[in-house]
């Protein structure tokens, strides 16, 4: 039995653990369709508008906002009246230089690439 578990705890060591990749909701297949944030998201409080369900909505940009280190995730989109952001305070892994769709902003860093194309990882 001893065996056994320095044998499993060998193994949960070599094997790193590592976030999940992930991306700003969609706005035509989440509930951002009808206008609602979807959790753990939240309405930015600096954003121009509220979220509204629209059928034309499309997503703009994704920021990883810094202080030090990556301290949230901004996500803003186009409707009809101007622009809307919803936002995850979460800790995010700041992308590697190698990562092309990642560009340094004064705030942190931007991808205005489509959405599956910005992806960041929650630390």
């Amino acid at each position: 039995m001893k065996k056994i578990l320095i044998l499993l705890a060998a193994l949960c060591s070599l094997t790193p653990l590592s976030s999940v990749a992930t991306i700003c909701p969609d706005p035509n297949h989440s509930s951002l369709q009808w206008g609602e944030v979807p959790l753990p998201w939240e309405v930015n409080p600096f954003s121009e508008h509220q979220p509204q369900g629209e059928e034309n909505a499309c997503f703009i940009r994704a920021n990883i906002l810094l202080a030090g280190s990556g301290r949230g995730i901004v996500c803003t989109y186009a409707i009809s009246i101007g622009y809307y952001s919803i936002w995850w305070q979460v800790p995010v892994k700041i992308p590697a230089p190698a990562e092309n769709n990642w560009r340094r902003s004064t705030a942190g860093y931007e991808c205005t690439h489509s959405i599956v194309g910005c992806v960041f990882y929650p630390a």
